[in-house]
This record gives C-alpha cells, sequence and structure tokens, in this order.
C-alpha cells in the first residue's frame, strides 16, 4: 500500500503543470511527514499533561472543590476560617460551645475513611467542650480556642476552613491538616457550615463594630462609585438592610461623637446608606464587633 502522502505528492506533480524536482519533491515529503508526526505528539503530549493535571486534582480533592469568598484562596487564614459550624436558624447561644450534643463522625478526607468523632466534653468552661477522639490509638484532643471562634458572649463556634464534595474541614489548629465532618451528618443534628458573609447579614445589625482598617461607603456596589463616607474605629452602628451584589452588601451607617460604653451622652454626627463590602480579597470579615459588650 503506498504511503498516503506519497500519493498526494504523485498526484499534485501529475495535476501540475509545473515540473517539481524530485529532490525538492522529497524534501516536501519530508517536511510534511515531519510536521504531521509533531502534531500528533503535540496532541500526545498535551492529552498525557491535562490528564496528569486531573488526576492530580482528582487525587487532591480538588475535582468539585468551592471555597467560599476567595476560590483562590488555598491557604486559609487560621484566625477566621471561612465561616462557622452554626446553629441553623441562627439560634447560637451564649456562654457554651455551640455543637451537637452528640458525636460527630470525623473523616480523614472528603468521602475519605471514618477515622473518629468529635464528642462534647463535660466541663464548666465554654473553651473545652469538645475532644477529637481517634479510634486507631484511643486518644483524645482537646479542641482549644485555635479552633473556635466567639460569635457572642463566651459563645463559641466551631471554624471550617473548606467545604469539599459536601465535608466541612475543621480542627486545622489541633491536628495536621484539619479532619472532615459529614455537611449532612451535621444538618441532622441541627447545625451547618455557615459561611462569614452570611453570618454578618444575619445580625442585622451592628453596634459599635470594629473596624481597624478604614471602608469606603460607596453609593453603588462598585469600587469606582462615588465614596459616600470613610468609617474607621468603634463609634459606628451598621445596619445591614438585607441588600446584596456579589461582595456588597447594603448598609445603613450612624456615627455618635461617643462610644456607649464611654458612660457619656450620644449624639448622632452623621448618617449614610450606601454600600460597602463586609469581607476582604480573602474572604475574611473587614467588620467585627465586640462580643461581650463593653
Amino acid at each position: 500500500m503506498k504511503n498516503p502522502e506519497r500519493v498526494s505528492f504523485d498526484k499534485i506533480k501529475a495535476q501540475s503543470k509545473i515540473n517539481i524536482p524530485q529532490k525538492k519533491l522529497a524534501k516536501m515529503r519530508m517536511e510534511s511527514i515531519f510536521c504531521k508526526n509533531m502534531m500528533k505528539n503535540k496532541l500526545l503530549w498535551g492529552m498525557i499533561v491535562i490528564g496528569l493535571f486531573q488526576g492530580i486534582a482528582m487525587a487532591k480533592g480538588e475535582k468539585n472543590e468551592v471555597i467560599l469568598m476567595d476560590s483562590t484562596n488555598k491557604d486559609c487564614d487560621p484566625k477566621w476560617g471561612i465561616g462557622i459550624v452554626s446553629r441553623i436558624g441562627n439560634r447560637n447561644r451564649s456562654a457554651q460551645m455551640n455543637y451537637p450534643e452528640t458525636p460527630v463522625s470525623v473523616y480523614n478526607s472528603p468521602r475519605g475513611h471514618k477515622i473518629g468523632s468529635l464528642i462534647e466534653r463535660e466541663s464548666s468552661h465554654p473553651y473545652y467542650k469538645l475532644f477529637l477522639y481517634k479510634f486507631k490509638d484511643q486518644t483524645k484532643t482537646i479542641v482549644k480556642t485555635d479552633d473556635l471562634r466567639e460569635i457572642n458572649y463566651e459563645g463559641t463556634c466551631l471554624k471550617y476552613y473548606k467545604l469539599v464534595d459536601g465535608y466541612a474541614n475543621v480542627l486545622l489548629r489541633a491536628h495536621e491538616g484539619g479532619v472532615w465532618l459529614s455537611v449532612d451528618e451535621i444538618k441532622d443534628k441541627g447545625y451547618y457550615p455557615q459561611n462569614w458573609m452570611d453570618f454578618l447579614l444575619s445580625k442585622k445589625h451592628i453596634y459599635y463594630p470594629f473596624i481597624k482598617d478604614s471602608l469606603d461607603i460607596k453609593l453603588e456596589p462598585s469600587i469606582d462609585s462615588e465614596t459616600v463616607a470613610r468609617i474607621k474605629g468603634d463609634l459606628y452602628k451598621v445596619t445591614f438592610t438585607g441588600k446584596t451584589q456579589g461582595k456588597w452588601a447594603e448598609v445603613l451607617v450612624i456615627k455618635y461623637d461617643n462610644h456607649f460604653c464611654s458612660g457619656e451622652k450620644q449624639t448622632i454626627i452623621g448618617k449614610w446608606k450606601g454600600w460597602l463590602q463586609p469581607l476582604n480579597k480573602k474572604g475574611y470579615p473587614n467588620i467585627w464587633f465586640y462580643t461581650r459588650g463593653c
């Protein structure tokens, strides 16, 4: 059987009125074969590389990974996490650990092996009411404040750092790489992973928030919009209207001349309505509050 490239060039030579020298024709044949082989090799290597990256992603559990707020933020700030394991309906209580009363299964990875459980510990101190129990060596690790967040007066919740395939990554500080909880299981027990945006919006009113870095209140939900006001410090009352657009939330802001905790008479010295970004670029709160009041 004749080589396809050879046949095609023989046809060209036969049909063409131009007399192509044999040496030049042979060179053209070689160039054609070389180019086609290069294209085949590039396609093959491209498929191999794509498959390799897909395989790595699947091995890491990244195929369906959803990291709320900022998908590029792979190294989550342990100070905040990306949210809390909260009571459904935002019924988080003060002076206690907000966590299911019955043990919750713990996994080594999303859809992985069950390695233990998180159990509420009997103690009067709200920060030390959980421990991680591991089946393999039957050890108990106390869950301390590094993996918790106080969200009201001595009321704490577990921080979570990632959501992957229906599993929440917790205890990043107590256990290398953290452990994973099934979202379906914690929902069955009356809890769910609540991201920081939803948490802040659920509060509706934030009295005297602590704003470390100045925040711009914009006329419209856009960085290019007119700046209505720039707020910083803790002399404000911020009320969320419930309207959101992307990472923007509409707010009503009131500024007072004195802090409530000062005991002095307060006078309103400014009022604004506009849009602010409750979260920074990494997905952590730009605005927080004094959980224990004055």
